[in-house]
């Protein structure tokens, strides 16, 4: 009768315990299963489930160079901060960490949200000279390709 009456009770206080979870943090946990579920031997199979079909508009999944790309994940070794920001149906997730060499590394993906799942729709990969270049916000890849069109660089 005990453990009867202790399991609701452990239920109730985790659940409650996941209101205080941040509720922008809908990419990041998409992110993170990406992590850790993909890898080389199963990227075939499970990319449609994390990127958009857009991203791959004009490559093939059986290139593979584009099997590598759609593992950079594999380019952070250590993770530092991440921030997000959904703005309709477009979401900016933006992760700061380490590579192998413990230099500073930052993703910046666009996410859109296709029949109610998050796919990652554009990346873009910061190799940064150091640590006071990591962004504190969420910014999409375009942030960098467009600032990169007006300023010529």
């Amino acid at each position: 009768m005990k453990i009867t009456l202790f399991l609701p009770i452990i239920y109730l206080l985790l659940s409650c315990a996941n209101i205080n979870d941040k509720p922008n943090d809908v990419l990041y946990n998409k992110y993170l299963m990406y992590s850790s579920e993909v890898n080389a031997n199963n990227i075939k199979k499970l990319y449609p489930k994390y990127f958009s079909s857009d991203l791959l508009k004009t490559e093939s999944i059986n290139d593979p160079e584009v099997k590598d790309q759609l593992l950079f994940k594999e380019y952070m070794k250590s993770y530092l901060s991440h921030s997000e920001n959904i703005v309709n149906k477009i979401g900016c997730l933006t992760i700061n960490g380490f590579d192998e060499e413990k230099k500073p590394i930052s993703f910046n993906l666009e996410y859109i949200n296709n029949n109610s799942s998050w796919l990652i729709n554009s990346i873009h990969i910061l190799f940064l000279k150091d640590e006071s270049k990591f962004s504190d916000t969420a910014k999409c890849p375009n942030y960098y390709t467009d600032a990169n069109r007006v300023t010529g660089q």
